[in-house]
């Protein structure tokens, strides 16, 4: 239970830790989240239905999810429109404005390892082995590729 109860913990201080972080740029651990997933699986513009399948499971509802890009949107972050091929899809595109505060968003989280900056290189390796090892188990993940 210790272990477990350690991990939910981490969780929590990371998440707090990169809200902190992301403040000045007036964004949140999940719209990072929700801007990166667009960003780097969907190529800038992503349909709204698919973007759940993608988000780290910190919202899974879509109804959540449709909320955040209604946010990001009223700030000018992204745009939403109709598929042109299909009416019914809606698609959330990232502004000029999103995609810059995408890269200072990640500049700034990566100056510090996404709150992992205090483990060693070697550290970090470790811990996602430990960690995949439970998603594996859990099957959750493919097993880490030989180096």
């Amino acid at each position: 239970m210790e272990t477990f109860s350690s991990l939910l913990r981490t969780r929590e201080v990371l998440v707090d830790w990169m809200n902190e972080q992301l403040a000045s740029l007036d964004m949140s651990w999940i719209d990072y989240d929700l801007l990166s997933v667009i960003e780097f699986i969907g190529g800038g513009q992503m349909p709204l239905g698919k973007i759940r399948f993608y988000v780290r499971r910190f919202i899974v509802h879509q109804t959540s999810i449709t909320n955040v890009v209604a946010r990001l949107s009223d700030r000018g972050i992204v745009t939403t429109h109709q598929d042109a091929n299909d009416g019914r899809v809606t698609v959330v595109e990232l502004t000029p404005l999103g995609r810059r505060r995408l890269r200072r968003a990640h500049t700034i989280l990566a100056e510090d390892d996404f709150g992992l900056g205090s483990l060693s290189k070697a550290e970090q390796r470790t811990l996602i082995e430990l960690l995949y090892a439970i998603r594996r188990d859990h099957k959750d993940v493919h097993p880490i590729a030989e180096e």
